[in-house]
C-alpha cells in the first residue's frame, strides 16, 4: 500500500501493531478473520460513547471498533483503543488527522469507508446483508 493512500473497497488492510492504554500490543492480524472491524481514526468521545451504548449489537455481529488516535482513551468492549503517537498508521491508511473509518469484513477486506463515524444502523445494515453474516444468523 502506498503511504498516505486511502484503502479501497475489496482491498486488504496492511498489517500494523499498536499499543493500547495499558501498553498491551495489539496486532491487526490477530483480529482479522475472527471479527468484523470498524477501524476508526480519531473518533470523538461522543462517537465512542455511542459505540459503548451499542455494545450488545456489536458483539452479536462479532464487530469490534479499533479506535486509533495519538492518545487513546481506555479500552472497553467492544472498543479497542490504540495509540498511534507518531500518526504513522493513520497516515499510511489515508487519514490526515480527520476522522476516517473503514469497515473490514471477516474475509479481511474493506467493505465500506466513511469520512465520519457512520450511524450504527448503517453499519448493521451493511453487515447483516453480508453472505457470511446471513449464514451466521441462520445458524449455518
Amino acid at each position: 500500500m502506498l503511504e498516505g493512500a486511502a484503502l479501497k473497497l475489496g482491498q486488504r488492510p496492511s498489517e500494523f501493531a499498536l499499543s493500547d492504554n495499558t501498553n498491551h500490543r495489539v496486532e491487526l492480524r490477530s483480529l482479522l478473520g475472527k471479527n468484523r472491524l470498524l477501524i476508526a481514526f480519531t473518533p470523538t468521545s461522543s462517537d465512542l460513547e455511542t459505540v459503548r451504548r451499542e455494545a450488545a449489537k456489536f458483539l452479536e455481529r462479532d464487530l469490534l471498533l479499533l479506535s486509533i488516535s495519538l492518545k487513546p482513551p481506555v479500552s472497553a468492549a467492544p472498543i479497542i483503543a490504540l495509540s498511534d503517537p507518531e500518526g504513522g498508521i493513520a497516515k499510511a491508511y489515508g487519514s490526515s488527522g480527520a476522522t476516517l473509518v473503514y469497515l473490514i469484513g471477516k474475509d479481511g477486506t474493506v467493505k465500506a469507508t466513511w469520512s465520519r463515524v457512520p450511524k450504527m444502523t448503517e453499519v448493521y445494515a451493511l453487515i447483516d446483508a453480508m453472505p457470511m453474516r446471513k449464514a451466521e444468523m441462520r445458524g449455518d
